[in-house]
């Protein structure tokens, strides 16, 4: 952080109901974050690719864990740019500092923040209450891992068609509305095959065998998750299949997607999009 960029901070103001996060609004919020000696190794100012001033992060640190602050230019609010904005500042603080943890405080009334916590693998772990801002305010606790890691599954069919979700058109899910392969975050103590075996139950009410599963790579996620990528070569597990997450299922082969990744009339995710195109180009293999 430096003075030109903390006094241009203090100056932006947000429209109703988010003018909750204008500095001003709590004087010694304000007066906190205008102080130099709480700025090294704390205080952060975030810049975009043409060094405009983007953003900011604050990072508590005690030991491995660190309680985080943060914001985003207000011109930036509301386009869906945040959630990549906070990935990229989790990612920067686990690099810079070892972290293991992260912990935020978010009021309750902003639901658009807490989504973009819950599709960053954050989960509420308590709700309180808090004197800020000229009042009494409801506030939720979320926790997430620094290293988030997640798996999924390219079931494949004989025909080399593989299965694809239309996710929900919800704003707590990445790619909402998009198709994309099974799978999703894993959880603490799990490995990425129970990961797997475990979402695809819940999502489909199917028990893939983990010995069908053969692991093919790690990828990075858009949103810096690691993924741990697999296969698994389909026999009739899906016959009796009943969805239960996502708007729909299908069997898709390489071509009835069309040009520009667009399948029955919405998009395949970027990301999932080009596992399925390494897959039908013969690039994904048993390791």
């Amino acid at each position: 952080m430096t003075r030109p960029d903390s006094s241009a901070i203090a100056s932006w103001r947000y429209p109703d109901p988010y003018s909750f996060y204008d500095l001003d609004a709590d004087p010694d919020d304000l007066t906190e974050f205008l102080e130099p000696q709480n700025w090294p190794d704390a205080y952060f100012s975030v810049f975009d690719a043409d060094s405009t001033l983007a953003g900011f992060f604050i990072y508590e640190v005690d030991d491995r864990v660190a309680a985080i602050g943060l914001g985003l230019h207000p011109d930036r609010t509301g386009k869906e740019s945040g959630t990549a904005f906070v990935a990229a500042g989790l990612e920067y603080g686990r690099q810079r500092f070892g972290l293991e943890q992260y912990i935020v405080e978010v009021a309750q009334f902003n639901l658009r923040a807490i989504n973009v916590y819950r599709r960053l693998r954050f989960r509420p772990i308590e709700e309180f209450r808090q004197r800020t801002n000229g009042g009494v305010h409801d506030f939720v606790r979320m926790v997430a891992p620094a290293i988030r890691l997640g798996a999924c599954v390219l079931m494949v069919d004989n025909r080399e068609r593989i299965a694809l979700q239309l996710r929900d058109a919800k704003p707590n899910v990445n790619d909402a509305d998009c198709w994309g392969v099974f799978g999703g975050g894993m959880r603490p103590g799990e490995a990425p095959g129970e990961t797997i075996v475990r979402e695809v139950q819940e999502e489909l009410g199917v028990t893939l065998p983990p010995t069908g599963l053969r692991w093919v790579k790690q990828v990075v996620s858009p949103l810096l998750i690691r993924s741990h990528v697999h296969t698994y070569r389909l026999h009739d597990e899906l016959e009796n299949a009943r969805l239960r997450e996502g708007q729909k299922f299908a069997l898709v082969g390489r071509d009835e997607i069309q040009v520009g990744g667009v399948l029955q009339g919405k998009r395949v995710a970027p990301f999932h999009l080009e596992l399925l195109e390494d897959y039908w180009a013969g690039k994904l293999t048993d390791a």
